[in-house]
């Protein structure tokens, strides 16, 4: 229900990415280590998230993987949907896509070069560290 309503133009794509933030940013800020999934196709959309939640408390992570791996994966239909012009301003089709530089510090996870596990099992040594360091 926090993003109900929005759609995929970059100006909906920003204020539910502006929403899911400002959500962690109360949870980090609670205590919690806060773990989020976020499609941000923009650098200022990264930025945006960064500027709210605050660098040091973000690890910034891109799972790479190209659109017609996506496409493959689509567990809900919407690329299904946005090849049939669906779903205007889909991400990767009819609007842009700005991956990260690899010099930004961003982890990068390519998923149609390593199994699943090895993609989990970086990700895991990326954040055991930092949660050993709060207790």
């Amino acid at each position: 229900g926090l993003n109900q309503g929005l759609g995929f133009s970059d100006t909906d794509r920003a204020e539910a990415l502006r929403r899911a933030a400002e959500t962690a940013k109360l949870s980090v800020a609670a205590g919690f280590v806060t773990i989020c999934s976020f499609i941000t196709p923009q650098r200022a959309h990264r930025e945006l998230v960064r500027k709210i939640i605050g660098p040091a408390d973000l690890i910034d992570v891109y799972i790479e993987a190209s659109y017609a791996v996506c496409a493959g994966r689509d567990g809900k239909g919407l690329y299904k949907q946005a090849a049939r012009g669906e779903l205007p301003q889909f991400t990767g089709k009819d609007s842009i896509f700005e991956p990260p530089p690899s010099r930004t510090g961003c982890f990068i996870i390519n998923t149609e070069r390593e199994a699943v596990d090895v993609s989990a099992a970086r990700l895991r040594d990326l954040v055991l560290p930092i949660l050993r360091q709060l207790t």
